[in-house]
């Protein structure tokens, strides 16, 4: 019989090996996933280049581009997280005439589907960078949680086993393993969540004798080290496993939050800025804030949309006493940029 140190050797060589081949395994799937995509990407870009094109021109007017900022959910979710900045900076007003010159590359006074195209050329570039880094992100996360919930589990293993064998024989009899189930919490504790079927059946009396004649490999009547350390790494398969799917679905869950605050956020504070901007000039100048911001009772009683935003929107934010200049948003350091995309901070 081999000893224990060589059985949990054995069984971490299986481990690494299985790690190399998931390691592969991940990499296919995120070529086809990139693939897939970056198909959808520039489905949805063309179908935003229709949606704002209301006239279907096949070019892009000034005026058809900020109504659609202005009211068009779809445009605007699609245009917060394209990962170009020129057309993130379509939703800000400030750096609406800047982005149109740099995406007006002849200068014919609109955008046309070769210039859109190219724009979203770049953001697709930019779009699978972030994927990619993301990816090895949470590949490292992954990597330290899978080894510490490894770790942790094959020491509560050992224990279990340790516990299970009263006289310190290294291996299980039968007796040994139903004394346990009966009356060790700790040993309970551990069966249950295992995630092994037939180490769990261990406390079930029905399925108990078929589950020993499954675990004893060798019919030598009691369980070894090895023959447990073969079960404890099919446990530990199914655990890791049901740990990426819950991991997965958490990362989902919080990427499709972050696009949709992203979204409004940034349509409320479009509509809040259009609100105080009386003139349409594209500037908030001393009279307009004062008019609007220094009351927020106002905007409150005003019963629009965005009322919310602008009664609690701090006038330490927006009050200036110059115009905005087109290329640079004065803010007070710290104020107003934390949950902004990463592009459209100033």
């Amino acid at each position: 019989m081999r000893t224990g140190e060589e059985a949990i050797n054995r069984g971490l060589a299986k481990r690494l090996a299985q790690l190399a081949a998931e390691r592969e395994r991940r990499e296919r799937a995120a070529e086809k996933a990139d693939a897939e995509f970056s198909v959808e990407f520039l489905n949805a870009a063309r179908k935003c280049f229709e949606m704002i094109d209301v006239d279907e021109s096949g070019t892009l007017e000034k005026a058809e581009i900020v109504e659609a900022v202005t009211s068009n959910k779809k445009v605007i979710s699609f245009l917060v997280n394209c990962g170009n900045k020129n057309l993130q900076f379509l939703l800000v007003p400030v750096r609406l005439e800047a982005a149109l010159t740099a995406m007006d590359t002849d200068r014919d006074g609109h955008i046309d589907i070769d210039e859109w195209e190219t724009c979203i050329e770049d953001a697709l570039k930019n779009k699978l960078a972030a994927r990619a880094a993301k990816r090895e992100l949470d590949a490292k996360n992954a990597a330290k949680e899978i080894e510490e919930f490894t770790n942790e589990f094959l020491s509560a293993a050992r224990r279990c086993f340790e516990l299970i064998d009263k006289d310190g024989g290294g291996t299980l009899s039968t007796a040994e393993i139903v004394e346990a189930v009966k009356s060790d919490a700790e040993v309970i504790d551990f069966l249950k969540n295992c995630g092994e079927e037939n180490l769990q059946f261990l406390l079930h009396p029905p399925r108990l004798k078929k589950a020993l004649a499954v675990l004893d490999e060798d019919k030598s009547g009691e369980i070894d080290v090895e023959e447990w350390e073969t079960a404890i790494q099919k446990g530990l398969a199914h655990r890791l496993e049901q740990l990426s799917i819950e991991r997965q679905r958490r990362d989902r869950a919080n990427a499709r939050a972050d696009e949709e605050f992203s979204a409004e956020f940034l349509s409320a504070a479009r509509a809040v800025f259009l609100m105080i901007d009386k003139d349409d000039s594209g500037f908030l100048d001393k009279e307009e804030m004062s008019a609007r911001c220094v009351r927020p009772s106002t905007c409150a009683r005003r019963g629009d949309g965005v009322r919310s935003a602008a009664a609690h929107t701090p006038s330490t934010r927006l009050v200036t006493h110059h115009p905005i200049p087109p290329q640079r948003h004065s803010r007070p350091r710290g104020q107003g940029s934390d949950r902004l995309p990463h592009e459209l901070r100033q």
